[in-house]
C-alpha cells in the first residue's frame, strides 16, 4: 500500500474510507510514548492531544523511539515540540541508545520511583515490540494501550482477515478485529502467546 501511495503523481486522486476503529484514549497525567518505526507518526498526534488535555503539573511525557538506523529516524522534533522528553534507540547504535526500543523502556519503568505518580504507556509499532512493551507494563505494574499495524482486507470488520486472539475475560478468550475492534487495544487485553 505504501509502495502504491508513493507512486501517485499530483493531482492523481485515491478513494480513502477512514477513519475506521477506534484510537487511543487519552488520558490526563504522566504518559509514556513507545513507538518503533512508522509507529512514530501517531505518537506525534497523540502527543499533541495530551497536551491540549493537560491541566495539571506532573503530567510530563517520555517518548521512547526505536529505528534501525540514524537514516531512519523520523518525528523526534515534532514530539519535542509537545513538550516530550524524547529518546532514541537504534537497532545499529547510529544514534542514541544501541538495541531495542522496549530495552531502553524498560530500564526507565524499573527506575520510577514507587511513590512517584504511575504514568500510562503508549505504544504503537511492531508486534514483537508490542509484545515486549506489553511484558513490561504488567511488570512494573503500569497500565497502557497498544497500537496494532495489520494489513486490512475491508477495513469494517466483514472479512476477518485482520483478527488477533484476545485473553480470557467475563466473555471468554475470543478473537477481535484489529481494524473495527481496535487498532487499540488494552494491552493486557491481547493474548501474544496465541
Amino acid at each position: 500500500g505504501t509502495r502504491l501511495l508513493a507512486e501517485k503523481q499530483a493531482r492523481e486522486t485515491v478513494d480513502v474510507l477512514g477513519p475506521l476503529g477506534n484510537g487511543f484514549t487519552v488520558h490526563n497525567g504522566p504518559a509514556i510514548l513507545v513507538a518503533g518505526g512508522m509507529g512514530v507518526a501517531p505518537m506525534v498526534f497523540l502527543a499533541q492531544a495530551l497536551l491540549r488535555k493537560r491541566n495539571k503539573p506532573g503530567s510530563a511525557t517520555v517518548a521512547f523511539i526505536g529505528m534501525n538506523t540514524k537514516k531512519e529516524l523520523v518525528g523526534a522534533a515534532d514530539l519535542k515540540k509537545t513538550g516530550c522528553t524524547v529518546r532514541v534507540s537504534t537497532d545499529d547504535g547510529s544514534q542514541g541508545y544501541k538495541g531495542y526500543v522496549s530495552d531502553l523502556f524498560e530500564d526507565y519503568a524499573g527506575k520510577l520511583p514507587a511513590d512517584a505518580p504511575r504514568p500510562y504507556v503508549y505504544a504503537c509499532g511492531p508486534v514483537p515490540m508490542l509484545k515486549e512493551v506489553s511484558r513490561i507494563i504488567q511488570r512494573y505494574g503500569l497500565i497502557g494501550q497498544v497500537s496494532l499495524d495489520e494489513m486490512m482486507g475491508c477495513g469494517i470488520g466483514a472479512c476477518l482477515g485482520c483478527v488477533i486472539k484476545t485473553k480470557p475475560a467475563q466473555s471468554g478468550a475470543g478473537y477481535k478485529r484489529i481494524c473495527k475492534d481496535g487498532p487499540v487495544f488494552d494491552s493486557n487485553e491481547i493474548d501474544w502467546e496465541g
